[in-house]
């Protein structure tokens, strides 16, 4: 289940829930994550990665984290609380050196939409921007998903590979120094149909096959 909106009483202020349970209703992770509408040097339209919680069970336990934007360290301060001593307390990454987009993993689509890159690309029949994807689930995504990047911020690819077969327009994510590669399927109005990631056998949005 995905929900996207934006947050009461601010416009700039874009929310993304989304909840991963099975076919039984079982759930096991759920999240929020919250971008805010900004500017990159005053020129391009970005979707800033503001604030996040994010939920996991291994074995029946919980593990939470939540992250906030400290923008006077121009950094992310992670807050985790779980049953394990290695991953409780505040730890703070600071942005890698550079200039470049941020975006919550949960949140790829949106911030390609903000940026303009959707409606460019398309137009053009092609096209790739380069970012960093900000995993909101960090430390605990990477248990779950094998062959992530142990990171909090990782550097990804995200391109326009046309239309399928069904007509609906095909995006994909590939994540730096591993094989994984993530597919978008987006609705003509610019909606999205599904998500597909292979290497993980999962798939949110859609009960229908990749292709």
């Amino acid at each position: 289940m995905r929900e996207f909106g934006p947050v009461a009483n601010s416009k700039k202020v874009l929310a993304v829930k989304q909840v991963v349970q099975d076919t039984s209703g079982v759930i096991f992770e759920r999240s929020i994550v919250m971008g805010r509408v900004g500017s990159l040097k005053g020129k391009v339209n970005i979707l800033r990665p503001e604030k996040s919680e994010y939920t996991v069970w291994f074995d029946g336990k919980e593990y939470t984290n939540r992250i906030e934007i400290n923008p006077k360290l121009k950094a992310m301060v992670v807050n985790l609380k779980s049953p394990e001593p290695e991953w409780n307390g505040e730890k703070v990454f600071t942005f890698p050196p550079g200039t470049g987009a941020y975006c919550y993993y949960s949140q790829i689509l949106e911030c390609a939409q903000v940026m303009n890159f959707m409606p460019k690309a398309i137009a053009a029949g092609g096209g790739a921007m380069n970012l960093h994807v900000v995993w909101e689930g960090y430390p605990y995504f990477q248990q779950q998903y094998v062959g992530i990047p142990d990171e909090l911020f990782t550097q990804a690819t995200f391109s326009y590979d046309g239309e399928n077969h069904k007509g609906l327009r095909r995006f994909s994510l590939s994540i730096s120094n591993s094989n994984q590669i993530i597919f978008y399927h987006v609705n003509k109005d610019g909606s999205l149909a599904a998500i597909f990631w292979p290497a993980q056998g999962l798939s949110i949005g859609s009960t229908g096959s990749e292709e």
